[in-house]
């Protein structure tokens, strides 16, 4: 008997230490959130490449000017990217030059730049 209560609770044990869970494999050019910071922050992608974001409950994602990224001002571009509080979706550049976004509710800290080459 001690020796079949040792066993269910060695095997209890063993099942909720065991993780076989695998991380979760993203496309290269996927921007992720981890507490207060976009992963990576900056991103180095060619004209034509797809960045695709995959934001955490509590975050959003719009696009500002270099002068309002600099300054911490979370004040979007017209007509610029965004995604809504826990959403996920793609970004494909029309122009080879730096994006800049935040995420409004985490300035100063969770900003992403996203350098776009020929």
């Amino acid at each position: 008997m001690k020796y079949l209560l040792f066993l269910v609770y060695f095997l209890l044990i063993l099942s909720c230490s065991n993780n076989n869970e695998k991380p979760k494999k993203y496309h290269p050019n996927t921007i992720t959130t981890s507490t207060h910071d976009f992963v990576p922050s900056e991103i180095n992608i060619s004209l034509g490449d797809t960045v695709f974001f995959v934001l955490g409950p509590s975050h959003d994602i719009k696009e500002v000017s270099e002068i309002n990224f600099s300054k911490n001002i979370p004040y979007p571009i017209e007509d610029g990217f965004n995604i809504g509080f826990g959403k996920s979706s793609f970004f494909v550049p029309n122009e080879a030059k730096t994006y800049y976004f935040i995420c409004a509710t985490h300035l100063p800290q969770m900003k992403l730049r996203v350098n776009v080459k020929k």
